[in-house]
């Protein structure tokens, strides 16, 4: 039997009859009760790149989930397009001083921008992303040429802490070159980036990609 009314109702209900036992909800545990998160990795896809397709992305996602799973770690699997703000009250409502990484590829590396522009917003800080042939994309379709343009720098949010990434000269569109914003731009270090010799289309397969997302997941 169980009681109606809010999932943090008392377990006993006292109804004119007297006072009848009733099984707690199975949904009625508070944070308080459960080992709170502290890890996130969040794997951002390419155009056409959804949890339907089997990509280089979801691989890396798998390889994440092997060597990071662990009741207070998360691995998150995500497309270009998602609702980046849901996901980044979703990260806030439910951590405690999380340690969040973020890995792209192509638009998902300007997915990672979105995303850890909505964690600054919360007060929440980004200790390293890792991209792969990040590329510009604009919020109308109107302005999607850009991501032909390579000399149009990505912005990274003045929370992200440190940022690795990988580019290629080999085929169209190229990944685009790395900026800081904000007032405090000095504070986000982006590494040199590592030149590959792999069209755009194989980038998230890149061996040095995974390899390289896999000792910031484990550091």
């Amino acid at each position: 039997m169980r009681c109606g009314g809010s999932l943090f109702d008392n377990p006993y209900w006292e109804n004119p009859v007297g006072v009848v036992f009733c099984t707690p909800s199975p949904y009625s545990y508070t944070m308080s009760q459960t080992t709170p998160i502290k890890d996130w990795h969040i794997v951002i896809g390419g155009f056409l790149q959804t949890r339907k397709t089997c990509t280089g992305m979801t691989t890396l996602w798998k390889k994440l989930y092997t060597c990071t799973v662990s009741p207070s770690c998360v691995v998150e699997l995500a497309s270009w397009n998602d609702d980046f703000s849901a996901i980044a009250e979703h990260i806030n409502r439910i951590s405690v001083n999380p340690h969040i990484r973020i890995y792209g590829y192509s638009w998902g590396g300007a997915g990672a921008c979105v995303l850890a522009e909505e964690l600054r917003k919360r007060g929440l800080q980004v200790e390293y992303m890792v991209l792969s042939d990040p590329v510009v994309r604009h919020r109308y379709w109107f302005g999607q040429w850009r991501a032909f343009v390579p000399f149009i720098p990505l912005q990274i949010p003045d929370n992200v802490r440190y940022v690795s990434w990988f580019r290629q000269y080999q085929t169209l569109p190229y990944g685009h070159d790395l900026v800081g914003r904000g007032t405090k731009t000095g504070r986000t270090k982006i590494f040199s980036p590592k030149i590959l010799h792999y069209p755009h289309t194989w980038m998230d397969n890149a061996i040095e990609f995974h390899d390289r997302c896999l000792k910031v997941a484990s550091g």
